[in-house]
This record gives structure tokens, sequence and C-alpha cells, in this order.
């Protein structure tokens, strides 16, 4: 399962050299490097035998639970998250869904090492503590990257924001001219004016003599 996740980390850097001064490491460098601490976690993580360790049956039976439990986190759900984020870097959204699944796993593994006893510690004890500080260290480069991708993606958007507040607006548009015909205004009295008057009809006359 994280062997093709781990390949498709690996595309872009392989046989390139590594710049002499990094400032901010890659997205994908983050990836692929927390994802190898994530393997080694798993390892160490199967490595304990439960029932060689000094405790009573309970501890034991909560150990075997923390193991099942980051086996199947990281089995099932890990490879998606770091092959999600290693394809969009400049996502945060998969950055910081990658971070809080690996703070789930990390929970889940800091609680296991501590409840092993210091003299396990060669049972499996001391490799699991290793390998879960070396997963803390990894998830604390991904949140300082979270922090430092945010701070710049949102000093871009406010230069983009003042720069198109400070272009000069276009002029709004003339008002529309709105011609209103009044019946009794002086247009109306100047047809009144040229229409001629009506004539009446002449009285027809009667010659004299004809009564």
């Amino acid at each position: 399962m994280w062997a093709p996740a781990l390949a498709l980390l690996a595309v872009g850097t392989w046989g390139q050299s590594a710049p002499a001064v990094a400032k901010v490491p890659s997205g994908q460098a983050l990836a692929a490097q927390l994802g190898e601490s994530l393997q080694h976690l798993q390892s160490a993580m199967a490595a304990v035998d439960p029932q060689h360790l000094h405790l009573h049956d309970e501890g034991k039976q909560v150990i075997a639970d923390s193991q099942a439990s980051v086996a199947r986190n990281l089995d099932d759900a890990m490879p998606s998250l770091l092959s999600a984020f290693s394809q969009a870097p400049e996502d945060l959204g998969a950055a910081f869904r990658l971070y809080r699944d690996g703070e789930a796993v990390l929970g889940v593994a800091q609680r296991s090492s501590e409840a092993i006893p210091a003299r396990d510690a060669d049972a499996g004890g001391a490799a699991l503590a290793a390998s879960t500080e070396e997963v803390r260290a990894g998830l604390k480069q991904l949140a300082d990257w979270i922090e430092t991708q945010g701070q710049s993606q949102y000093a871009a958007l406010q230069r983009a924001q003042a720069a198109q507040a400070a272009q000069p607006a276009a002029p709004p548009p003339p008002p529309a001219t709105l011609v209103i015909q009044d019946a009794n205004g002086a247009a109306a009295a100047r047809k009144k004016a040229a229409k001629p008057a009506a004539k009446k009809p002449a009285v027809p006359t009667i010659p004299h003599g004809f009564y």
C-alpha cells in the first residue's frame, strides 16, 4: 500500500541535486519525509509483542488495540492523503487533512509508547519511542509549512485586492432621457391654435318675387 504512494512522492525530485540553501521545504519533500517516518512508526508498532510486556492483561489489550488502529489508518487512509498533498503541494486543505490524520496516529502511538514499561525497552519500547518522536518532528515541520503558506497566500490576496482598488473606476453611464407628453402643455396649445375653425354653412338667399 505504501510503495505506490512513496514512488509518487519521489517524482519531480528524482535525479535533481538539492539546492545549496533551502529556505522553505517544498510540500512534496515534506510529504515524502513524513511518509517515511510513518513507515518507521508502523514497523515499530508491529514489532511490539504485547504478550511479552510486563503489563496486566488490560494493558496488553490496550497495546494490541492501538496496534490495530495505527495499522488500519496507515494502510487505508494515510497513503491517499500523502498522494493528494504531493500532487497539489500548494493546497492548504490537503496539507491540513494530512496533518490532522497524522496527529491522530501520533496520539495513539504516543499513548502506547508511554504505556510500555521502561524495562521493556528492548522488547520494542525504545524503537517505538524513537519513531514516535520522528513522526512528531515531521508533523511539526508540516504545521510550520502550513502556517507559512497561509500567511503567504493571504498577503498575495491582499496585494491583489489593493491593486484592484487602485485602478480608476469606469465612469457611470449617462442617465436615460425621459420625455413626458403633457396634454395641457405648450405643445398641445400650439396644436390647438393651428387647427382652423370650422365654417358655418351660408344661409340661402330667397329672391324677391317668390312668395
